[in-house]
């Protein structure tokens, strides 16, 4: 790099909008509970399998954290807007760590239902964090700066999901349970403190009642093109390759050996992780290529997972990896065009109703690829679901179908009058 460029990068560095302050308090309350959700993740099934031996019931403990997100939806996001995101925040942290409290007792008990019911409401209170945080972020930062605080958050969370889990295997192996959740608790508590110190973000309106705020959410992605393209993308994604980790687990057990089938887990935060930080920070601001790109690498994670996770353990890092980096490459894309055409007076519904969607069409993959996978078997399951939504994300990307939905233009809509 000629000394000229040098230069005039450090200038445009200089004056690119910096991400406030408070906002790094709030990635670092992110961080502890996402931590604290990722120790527990695995930890907790495999204490579920050891105490019944079924996998059935173990199953159940992860269907039961997808079920709250989508039936909570349309109350989440009402209360989102309604109220201080702050103060909402601050409660549902607390409370989370409340119901961790009431889920020790419950291991202690070794009375399964009393374990569903409180993972049920840890994941009910755990609802509210997202969109939440997503709309404390966008109300905060400048618009300017909102993909690399984006790609920050997503970084983060890539970075939670690769330590989470094999910590949570260690800690469990080595103290157990009980220990482990101890440590949930507190990172639940601290995650609480530490969001007290934000300043407030006061609700900027909000529709009277439920069901008008979530058919506002539904209309305002609707009525967009660009944001419709985006949601089309990302459900299709989710629908065709959501249930691909089961079938990562399935085909690494059956080749490098049941304790090293996370290792396709902890690949996927991993590249999560190095995506976020090397090419989401760096192309926040073209999401249609970064869309087009996770689509397209679908395709090719379908392949590796036929033909390449089953070859050894590093082999299987690598095929998480690129899991990973397919998933936020669609993810953070889709989230930064929420972020720039939603209303701000909206945030809390629309992001709300997305992860309701997303979630769906998560669970609705998950059963869909298990049935596929008894008949096809799991790899070559795999390749059709990856083949599929490379598919769907080209053709809803394409020049014919966008008409202009990419060209550059306003960004967030005006407030509605409440």
């Amino acid at each position: 790099m000629s000394v000229d460029a040098a230069v005039d990068e450090a200038v445009e560095d200089a004056e690119r909008p910096s991400i406030p302050a408070d906002i790094w308090v709030l990635y670092a309350a992110r961080i502890l509970s996402l931590l604290g959700n990722y120790l527990q993740y695995v930890a907790l099934p495999l204490w579920v399998l050891s105490v019944t031996g079924s996998a059935v019931a173990t199953g159940l403990t992860f269907a039961i954290e997808v079920m709250p997100v989508v039936f909570l939806a349309p109350w989440v996001g009402y209360l989102v807007d309604k109220y201080d995101r702050r103060n909402l925040l601050v409660a549902a942290e607390a409370l989370s760590a409340v119901a961790v409290g009431g889920l020790l007792l419950a291991v202690g008990n070794g009375f399964l239902p009393l374990v569903y019911l409180a993972v049920l409401v840890i994941r009910v209170f755990d609802t509210f964090a997202m969109p939440a945080s997503t709309a404390i972020l966008n109300s905060r930062v400048p618009k300017a700066a909102r993909p690399r605080a984006i790609a920050t958050l997503e970084a983060m969370f890539g970075g939670m999901m690769t330590l989470g889990p094999i910590a949570g295997s260690l800690v469990y192996g080595a103290a157990g349970i009980k220990v482990l959740l101890i440590v949930n608790l507190t990172s639940f508590v601290v995650s609480s403190v530490l969001t007290a110190f934000l300043p407030s973000f006061p609700a900027v309106g909000v529709l009277a009642g439920v069901r008008a705020a979530l058919v506002d959410a539904v209309r305002s992605v609707a009525a967009d093109r660009r944001l419709r393209l985006a949601s089309l993308v990302e459900i299709s994604y989710f629908l065709c390759c959501g249930g691909l980790t089961t079938l990562a687990v399935v085909i690494a057990e059956g080749s490098i050996g049941a304790d090293l089938s996370g290792l396709y887990v902890g690949g996927l935060g991993f590249g999560w992780l190095v995506c976020s930080l090397f090419v989401v920070r760096r192309f926040g601001g073209h999401p249609r290529a970064l869309l087009l790109a996770g689509a397209i690498g679908c395709c090719g994670v379908g392949v590796v997972l036929w033909q390449v996770v089953a070859l050894h353990p590093v082999a299987c890092v690598l095929g998480g990896m690129l899991a990973g980096a397919v998933n936020v490459l669609i993810v953070t894309a889709t989230t930064v065009v929420y972020s720039d055409r939603v209303r701000v007076d909206a945030m809390g519904r629309v992001f709300a109703a997305r992860r309701a969607w997303m979630n769906l069409a998560l669970a609705l993959s998950h059963g869909t690829l298990a049935a596929l996978s008894t008949a096809l078997g799991p790899g070559a399951t795999a390749v059709v679901a990856g083949t599929a939504a490379t598919l769907a994300g080209v053709v809803l990307l394409s020049p014919a179908l966008a008409r202009g939905a990419w060209r550059p233009g306003p960004g967030n809509q005006p407030e509605a009058a409440c």
